[in-house]
């Protein structure tokens, strides 16, 4: 029996964890978890702390109440950390990855993998997206390098080496969360039913972003909008601007539903984004998806990556003004055959990533 001590800052990357601490315990691991409340620096995107009850892990720590931390959660120390006996107990400290674009951050993960440095232990690092991890400009000499990053992808470990981390380092694992998305089944007749459209009527879903370009885009969408087309218009959840005026030039064709995102996406024929996570479940369901991409969206990572992660793998249209959305609108449909079995292989979806990261953080 291994001791493994977890821990994350942001709710994707609780996400991401929560499969395998899952694993480890249902294997007779003993397993601590630390998460981080919803206050600070991240109120807006809200703490791990949350993700982990929400997920079941009742037993997860919480930072401040139980370590009686009351600093900056960006600023946390590394030397005499608040939780350096559990790392001192441990024989494997993994952490997740929670995005920091400037690399400045000090926060729990990179305070824990400082700490497994200190005392020798083991550490894995688990990258949940192409766009959470950035390398850090404060770098004092690799302290807060994990022994191992475990990342989704191909892609996602050309990202991290183009940003400076070592390639014999990077294990490509895939993300635990998405196991789940192995068993995803295309229910386009069940659900064009419930929104009463005929096949002959192409459905066009806009998932809506919180970027400050998102207005502008939408009106790309709506005034391009064809005889027979109809639009499902799907607000981002922290998104409180009003979208009446752009909307009303759609007429008939906007289609207004009850149905949650994920529901409408099935019968949906074309997906509209800038970068939300919904474009992954489109291409996995074999839908088209194309990601409009403004100068400020996603900078760092596209950089990394070469431009926009599903566009470099070919998985979907990355749109950078509106020539080039009508491009992609006409293009789209035709590579609809086999994009399901690609994006599959692309993004490493087997169902097995829980148990890959696993094994890894056990062989340690």
């Amino acid at each position: 029996m291994k001791k493994i001590l977890v821990a994350a800052r942001h709710p994707g990357a609780a996400n991401a964890l929560t499969p395998v601490i899952k694993n480890l315990r249902s294997s007779g691991h003993e397993v601590t978890v630390i998460g981080v409340d919803n206050r600070g620096a991240d109120k807006a995107l809200g703490g791990s702390y949350a993700e982990f009850q929400k997920a079941g892990i009742t037993d997860a720590l919480d930072v401040r109440r139980d370590f009686e931390y009351g600093s900056n959660l960006v600023e946390m120390p590394i030397l005499d950390s608040p939780f350096e006996h559990l790392v001192i107990k441990s024989d494997v400290v993994l952490v997740g990855t929670s995005k920091d674009v400037k690399g400045k951050d000090l926060g729990i993960e990179e305070a824990m993998i400082a700490t497994s440095h200190f005392y020798g232990k083991s550490s894995v690092q688990l990258v949940d997206s192409w766009g959470s991890w950035y390398p850090k400009t404060l770098n004092y000499g690799g302290l807060f390098v994990p022994g191992v990053h475990a990342v989704m992808d191909e892609l996602s470990k050309r990202i991290l080496i183009n940003g400076g981390a070592e390639d014999f380092a990077i294990k490509v694992t895939g993300q635990p969360a998405f196991d789940a998305k192995a068993s995803l089944t295309l229910r386009r007749d069940e659900v064009r039913g419930k929104l009463g459209l005929n096949e002959a009527e192409r459905l066009i879903l806009y998932a809506g972003q919180v970027t400050p370009d998102n207005p502008q885009t939408l009106d790309w969408v709506v005034s391009n909008l064809q005889d027979g087309d109809r639009l499902v218009f799907s607000r981002h959840p922290r998104d409180e601007r009003a979208y009446d005026s752009i909307l009303s030039k759609a007429g008939y064709r906007e289609l207004k539903t009850t149905l949650k995102t994920d529901e409408v996406m099935h019968g949906a024929d074309i997906h509209v984004t800038h970068f939300s996570t919904t474009g992954m479940d489109s291409v996995l369901l074999g839908i088209p998806s194309i990601n409009l991409m403004l100068d400020k969206d996603e900078t760092e990572v596209r950089k990394l990556a070469g431009g926009y992660p599903l566009a470099v793998m070919g998985l979907s249209y990355e749109a950078n003004d509106v020539a080039s959305y009508k491009k992609a609108l006409e293009i789209a449909p035709s590579t609809r055959s086999g994009l399901r079995e690609r994006a599959r292989e692309a993004l490493k979806i087997d169902g097995k990533a829980t148990q890959r990261v696993t094994d890894l953080v056990l062989n340690l």
